[in-house]
């Protein structure tokens, strides 16, 4: 799930889990903004399940005009059925990009101060039990992997995820002089030139905000100003 980004590891973990208990943990972590956690893969068939016959702009106006309460109680159904009958998967149906926009639209949401609030507490390697901490390192730190990482990193670990609409990062990083970085950036409503060319410039952009300390400045005073 964050290593390769997979949706569909996201839902079977937070049946493992429990959705509840997940919700719970957002309060007790002190985020502020987090959304209700749901099943979103589940939500790509909300279509299919609650508007069979519809297409193209009534389908669309329906799901907007769903509340999220009804929009969720769905994905609850359609998550228990895909659990049990193998063939529902099979035919998505009407998931055009005008119905994926607005299931991107509806999807768990936050803001990059909640997401650094997180990486700040597993960067500070003083906020979560040892035991914690070691299993967060195994599952957060696939960088490490790269024997180049390894030469001036301590720990770094990132979790990204995108729609054909959004790209979000969140990344943290303490150096082998003990330098700790913590990076969180949100994008909307990007068109597919804009994805193209952000996708090509992440890595750059990430590198230079943790090696580079002139740059950082910049990026200070920018956003600032």
């Amino acid at each position: 799930m964050i290593k390769y980004s997979s949706n569909a590891n996201t839902e079977w973990l937070l049946n493992e889990l429990g959705i509840e208990k997940l919700n719970n943990r957002l309060h007790s972590l002190g985020l502020k903004y987090h959304s209700k956690i749901y099943n979103i893969v589940s939500a790509m068939f909300v279509g299919k399940e609650l508007f069979p016959t519809s297409k193209g702009k009534e389908l669309e106006k329906k799901l907007k005009e769903l509340s999220m309460d009804d929009y969720v109680n769905a994905t609850n159904r359609i998550h228990q059925k895909l659990l049990t009958d193998t063939s529902y998967k099979k035919d998505i149906e009407n998931i055009g990009m005008n119905i994926q926009k607005i299931w991107s639209d509806r999807l768990l949401s936050s803001t990059v101060s909640d997401y650094v609030a997180v990486i700040q507490k597993i960067n500070s390697r003083t906020y979560f039990n040892e035991e914690t901490q070691k299993y967060l390192d195994e599952v957060m730190e696939y960088p490490l992997e790269n024997p180049a990482n390894r030469e001036w990193l301590e720990h770094c670990g990132m979790k990204g995820g995108s729609t054909a609409f959004v790209l979000t990062k969140a990344l943290y990083a303490t150096d082998k002089e003990g330098n700790k970085t913590e990076l969180a950036y949100f994008l909307n409503d990007l068109s597919i030139w804009e994805m193209l060319k952000l996708e090509m410039s992440m890595n750059e952009f990430e590198l230079k905000i943790l090696t580079d300390k002139e740059f950082r400045t910049k990026i200070k005073k920018e956003l600032n100003d």
